[in-house]
């Protein structure tokens, strides 16, 4: 189930209209910071002027709306809870409630928004419901979207899958069913299955992270305010691409020659060393040119 609500507009229906009157975005520590903070801030965002007594009002009626449009996403998840009892299959029903991003609203002086790589963009609730999980269980595992995957296909079968190498190098996610039959994803995953931390195999909140020890966080560009302001910051290509002021161009011939030569090591089944070196030897032509 895949609701477009709260995304912007955030239209709510006629009957939740007049719900969350008062209500108002969370105002963190990093809100609307003084000059004096703002200034040790990065360099695309130190000289954003205050946020203005209308961009605060407008920020507070989005999040009522978004309030307000969650409402029939909360309705059709109790119709939904309810079908599955009445058909007695509850207990069989795993349900994943998450998001494909988080928000800000005025942090660091930058109107509302979810491009950003700070933890109110990048963080998102995960809730589980499973037989597999004991209730109030909880983790603090670093856990990603790519996750959900090999997640779904885990629970699809009765044993946990593993991983094997085809004849490309690539590790494909692969998994034996009831009867011992392969089940194999048709493409190769980039997560893992989170199975063993919900049935607690795997220390929940442990002091170092070791389901995963890091998440890697990318965004180039974007139709936000902040991403316009990206291209015309000077040196922002220095932590991406090449060194100093460099022109778009060199980045879209070191994207579509990059793509080109995965697509033929994929068509000939290169070994994927291959594409490693191809990798590199674009990289070093484009950083050159």
């Amino acid at each position: 189930m895949t609701p477009f609500a709260p995304h912007s507009p955030a239209t709510p229906a006629k009957r939740h209209e007049h719900m969350f009157q008062d209500a108002k975005f969370p105002r963190y520590d990093s809100f609307n910071p003084s000059d004096e903070n703002q200034k040790d801030r990065p360099s695309w965002i130190k000289d954003m002027p205050p946020l203005t007594n209308q961009q605060i009002d407008d920020m507070d009626n989005f999040y009522r709306n978004r309030l307000r449009s969650l409402q029939a996403v909360d309705e059709a998840l109790d119709k939904i809870v309810e079908t599955l009892d009445e058909l007695g299959l509850t207990d069989d029903t795993h349900f994943f409630y998450t998001a494909d991003n988080g928000q800000h609203f005025g942090d660091f002086r930058i109107p509302a928004g979810k491009r950003q790589a700070y933890e109110t963009d990048v963080l998102v609730p995960l809730l589980v419901r499973s037989p597999a999980v004991q209730k109030g269980t909880t983790s603090t595992q670093v856990v990603q979207s790519v996750d959900l995957g090999p997640t779904f296909l885990d629970i699809a079968t009765t044993s946990h899958q593993h991983h094997s190498i085809d004849t490309t190098g690539l590790s494909k996610m692969v998994d034996l069913n009831a009867h011992g039959e392969i089940l194999q994803s048709s493409y190769p995953m980039d997560g893992k299955s989170i199975i063993p931390l919900l049935e607690s195999k795997i220390d929940p909140t442990p002091l170092v992270n070791n389901f995963r020890w890091a998440a890697l966080l990318e965004m180039y560009g974007g139709s936000s305010v902040i991403g316009l302001r990206y291209n015309t910051t000077k040196g922002f290509h220095h932590n991406h691409m090449v060194r100093t002021n460099p022109k778009q161009w060199r980045r879209i011939f070191y994207d579509v020659v990059l793509s080109v030569s995965l697509l033929y090591i994929y068509l000939q089944q290169c070994c994927y060393y291959s594409f490693i070196i191809c990798h590199i030897v674009f990289f070093l032509i484009c950083y050159h040119i």
